[in-house]
């Protein structure tokens, strides 16, 4: 289980297919030479997070930065994501790893799946939920605003493949 996990890791890790914001043709600039600017960069020289949220491109390099992440934690725990219904580590290491790199991405404390990790926020923003199936070996990743969300979804017991949602309307 353990290749699969690698294999899978490298595979979603190297895909070139990037989703397109609406608003831009140009890649991110995690995926092209040049480096245009992205909603991801704090709007002041204080660190403080942009209120605006973040285009579908940067919703997928977000939800990609969250799932490298909950690989990395499930390596380290014996391929599981979650033990118990415990999603709270996951959960932890996740917003750890995307601190730094998307410190406008909230990682709420809350553990939200299904028709609920859907809902649009209330106000302009970025949260990224996080969820495991029962067995914990399942995982829900959602990047939604207030308008859009984009997520990865990877249940065993549905199916050997990552679901990835493109970016869309998320539900009011």
């Amino acid at each position: 289980m353990r290749i699969a996990w690698t294999a899978l890791s490298l595979l979603l890790l190297t895909a070139p297919a990037i989703a397109q914001d609406a608003s831009s043709s140009a890649l991110p600039s995690a995926f092209s030479g040049s480096a245009p600017s992205s909603s991801l960069e704090p709007a002041s020289s204080n660190g403080a997070p942009a209120p605006a949220g973040l285009s579908d491109a940067d919703l997928e390099l977000a939800v990609r930065a969250a799932y490298a992440a909950a690989l990395d934690f499930a390596a380290a725990h014996d391929n599981y994501f979650a033990r118990d219904g415990v999603v709270e580590p996951l959960r932890a290491a996740v917003a750890q790893a995307l601190a730094s790199t998307y410190p406008s991405v909230v990682v709420p404390d809350a553990a939200v799946d299904g028709d609920a990790a859907k809902a649009c926020l209330a106000m302009p923003g970025t949260a990224l939920r996080v969820a495991s199936n029962v067995f914990g070996d399942g995982l829900w990743l959602t990047a939604v605003t207030d308008t859009r969300l984009f997520s990865y979804t990877y249940d065993p017991h549905k199916s050997a493949e990552v679901v990835v949602q493109a970016a869309t309307a998320c539900s009011r």
